[in-house]
């Protein structure tokens, strides 16, 4: 397991073991590529998803289902985006902040942009 990848799990373990049963463990995930470094996760713990930063993929958002060991592209780049930290609300909203850029990205859980601020 490549050391992102063990970051990953670790996180995801945190934000998530009251979500798993017991004994249960998340495990690792896989990137769909190579060369991406991870900055927030965020943890959608009613739709059991995880949320990752990139911050060198323009705005890139991955999402894996928790406990599946993959990720997947959810949310594209865009060119002058960046993703550091996110946070999942109640709601399943995801905020996703993009540090040197000053901006916050809301994102619906199924991915569509609500507001840019």
């Amino acid at each position: 397991m490549s050391r992102r990848a063990a970051v990953l799990a670790l996180a995801t373990a945190l934000f998530s073991s009251a979500a798993l049963p017991a004994g249960a463990t998340t495990g690792g995930y896989d990137l769909p590529e190579a060369g991406v470094y991870l900055e927030g996760i965020g943890v959608d713990h009613r739709a059991r998803a995880v949320y990752v930063s990139a911050t060198n993929r323009d705005g890139t958002i991955y999402r894996g289902e928790l406990g599946s060991g993959a990720l997947s592209v959810w949310v594209g780049p865009r060119a002058g985006d960046n993703g550091r930290g996110i946070a999942v609300d109640d709601a399943g909203r995801v905020y996703v902040a993009g540090g040197p850029s000053a901006e916050v990205r809301v994102f619906d859980r199924h991915g569509s942009l609500l507001a840019e601020l």
